[in-house]
């Protein structure tokens, strides 16, 4: 994602109308109602179909599969997710299919019922995805709401470190599940930081991180990495043990994965083993 307010027509292909393009192209669709309304990954199908032909930077499936492999490893399953770089929201999507089936009440005790689902029938998972661009954060709505993840997913708009501070003070989060970073990839690591500082994460988390290698995010690569081998504990005693993830996206670009826990803490290549101690850490994925 480029830097704040500096989206133009050759900046990575955004800002160009093809954005538009895309909602017009996905709700002018003879099975809009039929085979698209509802189903969320028909419709991330639909838009993989519009930007490989438009040539739109997106997560991509591969990718998209890759991540939803890794959320399904953690135990308990994930109910809170924030990210940070919507773009037109089709990771968001993914996000918030995922979140509710691996949630989906599967147990015939019924007594486990009320802790799945809350009064109400309300969504018991929350996906918050930042946007700074105005018509992307429209855009990405628009597609969530036709998924029918207008009860899970939120797309909030404005810089991603504003996002998460009224996200803490609001009480509509405390720390998350999983945080995937897909923004300006300057920001990554003063964002990593605010969510330290702001005691986002703990252990058991799971951190996601694209693009880390093209167009890379170096500093934020290397506070991780200084961390994983006891140089660096995080500004506030965090630890991170780093994997890398490669996968065949459509242009090639690497994931990989980390986890931060306390210093006091021992045994950190097994912080998932640790997720009720009490002690923040995460398990990360670029």
């Amino acid at each position: 994602m480029p830097p704040p307010d500096s989206f133009t027509s050759d900046t990575f292909g955004f800002n160009d109308g093809r954005e538009a393009g895309l909602r017009d192209y996905i709700f002018s669709r003879a099975d809009v109602e039929t085979t698209l309304r509802n189903n969320p990954q028909a419709i991330i199908d639909a838009i993989s179909a519009y930007t490989s032909q438009k040539g739109m930077i997106t997560l991509g499936r591969v990718k998209i599969n890759k991540c939803t492999d890794l959320l399904a490893r953690l135990d308990p399953s994930p109910k809170t997710l924030v990210e940070l770089g919507c773009y037109v929201g089709m990771s968001a999507l993914a996000w918030g299919d995922a979140l509710k089936k691996l949630n989906a009440t599967t147990t015939s005790d019924q007594s486990q019922i009320p802790s799945q689902i809350p009064s109400g029938g309300a969504s018991p998972c929350k996906v918050f995805t930042t946007e700074l661009h105005k018509t992307f954060a429209s855009i990405a709505r628009d597609l969530i709401a036709l998924a029918g993840l207008d009860d899970t997913v939120t797309v909030l708009e404005g810089p991603a470190k504003e996002s998460l501070r009224a996200l803490k003070a609001t009480g509509q989060i405390d720390t998350v599940d999983v945080m995937f970073f897909d923004h300006w990839k300057d920001a990554y690591l003063p964002d990593l930081q605010a969510c330290e500082d702001l005691g986002i994460f703990r252990k058991g988390s799971l951190i996601l991180a694209d693009n880390t290698d093209i167009p890379g995010t170096p500093d934020f690569n290397r506070y991780l990495e200084d961390s994983s081998t006891g140089q660096n504990k995080g500004r506030s005693g965090y630890q991170y043990h780093v994997e890398r993830h490669e996968t065949e996206a459509e242009m090639g670009l690497p994931m990989s994965s980390a986890c931060p826990e306390k210093k006091n803490v021992k045994n950190w290549w097994e912080v998932s083993n640790y997720r009720n101690s009490g002690s923040p850490g995460s398990q990360f994925s670029i």
